[in-house]
């Protein structure tokens, strides 16, 4: 049981590991094409509304916690 304890922990801090990078890469990508305009010349700050989306450390992230977490 011990092993599969940590074996999970080990799991998440992957996943957890993959997602900062993925959202690095995300900001990364939107700092990429906010240089682009939408037609009518109308221009869309991306890099605020990331930051208005941008969850607070913590935060839900829609994964069940674990039990004895």
């Amino acid at each position: 049981m011990d092993e599969v304890t940590q074996q999970n922990a080990a799991l998440v801090e992957e996943a957890a590991a993959a997602a900062g990078s993925l959202q690095e890469q995300a900001v990364k990508l939107a700092e990429a094409v906010a240089v682009f305009r939408l037609q009518g010349g109308e221009v869309i700050d991306v890099r605020a509304q990331l930051g208005a989306q941008r969850p607070s450390p913590g935060a839900d992230d829609g994964m069940p916690a674990l039990a004895g977490a």
